[in-house]
């Protein structure tokens, strides 16, 4: 079935698909306005709950109390009951400073702190209260917090010459962890620093997105990215921050002022005609040089953060839509610039190291073309490969699948039904489902086993697996994975799943993560009257992927361990994605997640049910 990637928002059609956002003016246009929650009312603390329980509180103390009451994150209350007993012993001055960084809220509508983060916040005295009170509310350009509750906590351990340090560099919003890096180097002049940033902001004003300061070796690098095109401009100082001479720059820092206004937008100082020695070397490659490599990996990082953000908040959208019911999913297809993995790889400026770190750190958003050009060229891309690896890897991209609806396909389809309709036979129709998901290896077999130990008709359980299986020729035991996976899927969620629901069949789907793929499978139970279930099985990547790569040496069966990792990045983070996701969704009686050999309901969100015994 096709999906409808685009949205009308303010009568304007936005298309999702294959979109490289290249500014933060067309994110904003495009993206952060269509995803802000429309239609959540706003819930409100029952007002004759808290007027029992603070009846004897002052009424400006009371009023303040009330204002935590009702913070919320969406629809969610925040401050319970005992939350609020535990506020109700400050000062007024004191709730009034918390509540100044309670109530901040980013442009995803998510409040900065935890009520527990906050409550610790707020066992320092009122003198670091003071202190890092601004530095909690701080919000850089893009309107997201700079100060997590970790960084806050590294800002309260100061010492008074180091806040004094930090409060000369707060206005230019610097990241919490470039700020608290500089004002802990002690050779480092923070007053000379804050003179270099009032000169490039005077001189670029509004134009400034954001600064950055980084140390490497013995220099301080000073980025600032432009709103315009979101250009990196970077500038080398010592410690003592003087320009660094060896460096060519636009700007003349002592008298001020631009040394050629016709480059004002455009120049980037970190050219590569300024870090290639010229000497030549074998094959007439040019030597790269190890403060180029880093340049070189700091705009891969750039680029790769920025995309992240957009991933970020459509996942916060995907998750607004689940909560309430109002809008559609969303599955963009944010990639990094096509070839520019390939480029930095073949002017020597990535190492092996830093390839695999780039390739597991941003899996799904790598393009493919640069995925295909390192497995055709059998480069490593993750710390598991092996020859034997790179050579399916290989093979896969080189060979065609499996087409939806060729004669190859219809065959196949043919003998799955006619299998899967002798299972079906003496299972169960009390229009049950439960949904069991996890990554590769993550033990989504053991947990169903567990299920049908006392009654195997309890449940079908049809596995995209073992259809995959059926595809022998392509297949080869698991090597040919990728070649028949949108068949497999096709016939799992097109076919043979419908098959199921028509004759109320109890059944568990399996499933390796993805809101909308979920989402789907449970819509079309509901409107076949079925009770749905779920269970997500939290495993950590490393251990997911260490499982698939013993599995394939026991039984030959691959997965890729690359394939692992886009998983598990698509879905932001495993564990929060099911507790905070599908725990709240309307049409799951009961959610939980397997973990340590235990499965724990998920008592955030959980209705009422039946729960499921193993």
């Amino acid at each position: 079935m096709k999906v409808d990637n685009r949205i009308h928002y303010n009568n304007k059609q936005i298309n999702f698909k294959s979109v490289i956002y290249k500014s933060p003016a067309h994110v904003t246009k495009n993206i952060l306005s269509a995803f802000q929650p429309l239609f959540i009312e706003t819930p409100r603390f029952p007002r004759d709950i808290f007027s029992k329980n603070f009846a004897d509180v002052p009424p400006a103390k009371r009023t303040s109390l009330h204002k935590f009451a009702n913070l919320n994150e969406h629809y969610n209350l925040l401050y319970n009951i005992c939350n609020l007993f535990e506020l109700k012993s400050f000062s007024l001055e004191k709730l009034k400073s918390l509540f100044m960084i309670a109530f901040e809220k980013d442009m995803t509508g998510m409040v900065r702190f935890s009520p527990e983060e906050l409550l610790h916040i707020s066992t320092y005295s009122d003198d670091t209260l003071k202190f890092i009170k601004p530095f909690a509310r701080q919000k850089n350009s893009a309107d997201v917090f700079n100060y997590k509750h970790k960084d806050i906590l590294q800002l309260t351990k100061f010492s008074e010459e180091e806040r004094v340090r930090a409060i000369k560099l707060f206005k230019f919003k610097l990241p919490a962890k470039d700020l608290i890096a500089i004002v802990k180097d002690k050779n480092a002049d923070a007053s000379a620093l804050k003179d270099r940033l009032n000169t490039l902001n005077d001189l670029y004003g509004q134009d400034i997105y954001e600064f950055g300061v980084n140390k490497y070796g013995n220099d301080y690098v000073v980025s600032i990215t432009s709103k315009n095109d979101f250009k990196t401009h970077k500038y080398v100082f010592d410690d003592k921050f003087p320009p660094a001479t060896k460096y060519k720059s636009n700007v003349d820092f002592y008298n001020e002022c631009f040394k050629e206004k016709s480059i004002l937008k455009r120049l980037n100082p970190f050219k590569r005609a300024y870090f290639v020695h010229k000497t030549q070397i074998k094959n007439d490659n040019l030597r790269v040089s190890a403060q180029e490599n880093l340049y070189a990996l700091d705009e891969v990082k750039e680029k790769a953060d920025y995309l992240k953000q957009l991933y970020l908040r459509t996942y916060k959208h995907n998750f607004y839509v689940l909560h309430t019911g109002n809008g559609r999913f969303y599955e963009p297809d944010i990639r990094l610039p096509k070839n520019l993995i390939v480029d930095y790889w073949k002017k020597g400026a990535v190492s092996q190291d830093d390839l695999i770190n780039i390739f597991c750190e941003n899996a799904g958003m790598i393009h493919d073309s640069d995925y295909k050009y390192f497995a055709l060229n059998k480069i490593k891309i993750t710390p598991y490969d092996n020859e034997k690896y790179l050579e399916i890897r290989r093979n896969n991209v080189l060979k065609s699948r499996v087409k939806i609806g060729s004669d190859y396909y219809n065959k196949v389809l043919s003998e799955v039904m006619q299998n899967e309709k002798q299972k079906l036979q003496n299972i169960k129709a009390e229009r049950k489902m439960i949904v069991v998901d996890g990554l590769p290896g993550a033990g989504k077999s053991t947990i169903i086993n567990k299920i049908l130990k006392k009654d195997k008709n309890a449940y079908y359980t049809p596995d995209s697996d073992d259809i995959k299986a059926m595809f022998k020729e392509v297949y080869k035991n698991g090597e040919g994975a990728p070649l028949v996976h949108k068949a497999s899927s096709h016939i799992l969620k097109q076919e043979l799943i419908p098959h199921v629901l028509q004759q109320g069949k109890n059944f568990i789907y399996q499933t390796t993560g993805g809101s909308l793929n979920i989402n789907k499978i449970i819509q079309q139970a509901k409107q076949h009257g079925y009770d749905v279930d779920f269970i997500h099985i939290a495993t950590p990547k490393h251990l997911s992927v260490e499982r698939s790569v013993a599995r394939f040496d026991a039984t030959g069966r691959f997965i890729d361990p690359y394939v692992t990792m886009m998983i598990f990045n698509s879905n932001n983070n495993e564990k929060v994605f099911s507790a905070k996701v599908f725990s709240h969704h309307k049409d799951i009686r009961n959610a939980y997640i397997y973990e340590n050999g235990k499965l724990q309901p998920v008592k955030e969100g959980q209705k009422f049910g039946k729960k499921i015994k193993l």
